[in-house]
């Protein structure tokens, strides 16, 4: 789930939308450090936590870089492969129909 952004009050007496920043790496840290001692405390009290497991380690890096990556850039809006890897994502605010007939209006879409 992604925050586009907050609808705030105006001074008209309305609301206006207020778009969210990009989330940073800093921003993930904040929310992971906020949350991992409940979580932690959780999984101990199902009976799910394991204390011997190395937390640093990080086995979907380890085992599938490249897949860990892309997952790594979907949560922080960027490009994770490539010449682009660290760029943030364009947002493209079109529908189907009209993104594909505005690539096609530009040469950019060929059809099999």
């Amino acid at each position: 789930m992604v925050l586009d952004g907050v609808f705030v009050p105006d001074d008209q007496g309305g609301v206006r939308f207020v778009e969210a920043r990009a989330t940073s790496d800093l921003d993930v840290a904040e929310v992971m450090a906020r949350i991992a001692p409940e979580v932690t405390a959780l999984l101990r009290r199902r009976g799910l936590h394991d204390d011997n497991h190395d937390s640093d380690a990080d086995p979907l890096a380890l085992d599938a870089p490249a897949l860990a990556a892309c997952y790594a850039g979907s949560v922080t809006r960027r490009a994770a492969l490539g010449p682009d890897a660290g760029k943030a994502i364009l947002k493209v605010l079109l529908g189907p129909s009209q993104l594909s007939a505005a690539a096609s209006a530009t040469g950019t879409v060929h059809d099999s």
